[in-house]
C-alpha cells in the first residue's frame, strides 16, 4: 500500500545533523509516510546508522551523485506517496503536526506553502524565515509572487507527487527556485499552512552566496524577463537595507 507522504532527506557526511532529521521524522503524530533518505557515499558512518533502523518506512539509497539537486532527482523518482516534501539532513519539522496539517487540505490543493523557522547549526532560533530575511510570506502562493524574491523555502513547499518535477541539474546551488516557479506554472493555486520546517540557515547556498544570488538572477530573469529582474533587483537591495537597519535600530 502506497503512503501518503513521502519525506525525501539528502546527504552526506552529515550524520550527526541526520540524527535530528531522523528524529523529528519519527515524532510525527500522523504516521503514514515513507521516509527517503538519498546518501552521496558517506564516509562518517551515516550509513551505518541508516542500517540499524528497524522501521519500514525508512529506504536509502548510498551511492555517489552529481550534487544536491541530483540527489534530490534520484530521491522523487523513489517516492510513492501522494505528497512529496523535501527535508536536508539537519532540517526538521517545526513540530509534531507538519504532516497533519499537510493531510488535512481539501483534495483539490495541489501546493501546501508556510513559514520556516531558522536557527543555527548549534540549534539558536534566529525567528521565522520572514523576520530573518526581507521577504514577507503571502497569504496565497502564486508565480508571480517570485518576482520579489524567494519567499518559501524548499523545506515549507509540500506538492502533490504528480506534479513534482525533476531539479534542473544545470544549477547547482538555487534550483528549488526554479523548481517551484515550474510547478506553480502546472497548478498556481496553493494553500498556506502555519509554520511547517525549522531550517539551518547555514547551508551551501548560504556558503556559497555570490554564486546563489547569480543563479536565481539567471533563473528570475529566465521566467520573468530580464528588465522585470533587474528591477525588482533593485526593490530587493532596498528592502534588505531597511530590513537590517529595522532589525539594528528597533530590535
Amino acid at each position: 500500500m502506497k503512503p501518503t507522504i513521502s519525506i525525501v532527506t539528502v546527504c552526506l557526511n552529515a550524520r550527526q545533523a541526520l540524527v535530528k532529521t531522523k528524529a523529528s521524522v519519527f515524532s510525527q503524530c500522523f504516521k503514514d509516510f515513507e521516509w527517503i533518505v538519498i546518501d552521496g557515499a558517506s564516509v562518517d558512518g551515516t550509513v551505518e546508522d541508516l542500517k540499524v533502523i528497524e522501521d519500514a518506512r525508512l529506504s536509502y539509497s548510498s551511492e555517489p551523485d552529481a550534487g544536491i539537486y541530483d540527489a534530490m532527482n534520484k530521491g522523487l523518482t523513489m517516492a510513492r506517496g501522494e505528497w512529496v516534501w523535501f527535508l536536508n539532513a539537519g532540517d526538521c519539522f517545526h513540530d509534531e503536526t507538519a504532516l497533519e496539517q499537510v493531510v488535512a487540505v481539501d483534495a483539490s490543493v495541489d501546493i501546501c506553502f508556510g513559514e520556516a523557522m531558522m536557527v543555527t547549526e548549534q540549534g539558536r532560533v534566529l525567528g521565522l524565515r520572514s523576520e530573518v530575511l526581507p521577504h514577507q510570506c503571502p497569504a496565497e502562493l502564486s508565480k508571480a509572487d517570485f518576482k520579489r524574491g524567494m519567499l518559501v523555502s524548499h523545506q515549507a513547499f509540500v506538492v502533490r507527487r504528480a506534479i513534482a518535477l525533476n531539479y534542473d541539474l544545470k544549477y547547482s546551488l538555487s534550483s528549488d527556485l526554479d523548481w517551484m516557479l515550474r510547478i506553480l506554472e502546472k497548478a498556481p493555486s496553493s494553500h498556506r499552512l502555519g509554520v511547517l520546517a525549522t531550517v539551518v540557515r547555514e547551508g551551501a547556498t548560504s556558503r556559497n552566496w555570490k554564486r546563489s544570488q547569480l543563479e536565481r538572477f539567471q533563473i528570475l530573469a529566465k521566467h520573468f524577463g530580464l528588465l522585470s529582474t533587474v528591477w525588482q533587483h533593485f526593490r530587493i537591495v532596498g528592502r534588505r537595507i531597511v530590513h537590517k537597519a529595522r532589525i539594528r535600530f528597533w530590535r
